[in-house]
């Protein structure tokens, strides 16, 4: 056999299948069919840290124009744009936690970076009935009287049920007279 068609057998596998490995192929046990690493290529043929050479050129950017001293929140280093994560409530802890490690780091007060807790306003029992008074005085009295509609819905619903109850006997009836005419016929 030629070295080109020559494969090498790497147990290991999904489920301890061995895996057929080609000579000119990355090993990459975990996923052999594909070939993953920390730098791809960009568009141009030059190395990207991100993935991304747009991405990275934004960041060349943002360096150019950066300022020193001052913190403008601009994006001056390569994020990873590999696998994506959708959040949530660990996501954001996580997010808080390098937050107060980076700001620690820093030398500054980490007490701030989490949204402030207001204490609840309390009133008094005078204060509280004055302002309970002033809430139902604000609120305009309903003039007519209650529950019209819904008696004439009531009232509709009734009699179309009675109509609909009295076309039902009607064709009860004729049935039974049919079937009796029926039996008598046969009878003779």
């Amino acid at each position: 056999s030629t070295p080109s068609s020559a494969s090498t057998n790497i147990s290991g596998g999904w489920r301890g299948k061995p895996i057929n490995i080609l000579p000119n192929q990355p090993k990459n046990i975990r996923c052999p069919d594909r070939s993953f690493s920390s730098k791809s290529k960009g568009s141009a043929g030059e190395d990207t840290i991100s993935g991304s050479s747009q991405h990275d050129t934004w960041v060349d950017f943002q360096r150019s124009i950066a300022v020193s001293g001052f913190e403008t929140g601009q994006t001056v280093v390569e994020k990873n744009l590999g696998r994506k994560s959708r959040g949530g409530k660990l996501s954001r802890k996580k997010k808080e936690k390098e937050a107060e490690l980076a700001a620690a780091m820093r030398g500054q007060d980490v007490t701030n970076l989490k949204g402030g807790e207001f204490p609840a306003l309390r009133y008094s029992d005078e204060e509280t009935e004055r302002l309970l008074a002033e809430a139902y005085a604000a609120i305009p009295p309903r003039a007519g009287k209650r529950g019209t509609r819904n008696l004439k819905r009531q009232k509709r619903r009734w009699f179309i049920k009675r109509q609909y109850d009295k076309k039902k006997k009607y064709e009860r009836m004729a049935e039974h007279e049919r079937r009796m005419a029926k039996r008598h016929e046969i009878s003779l």
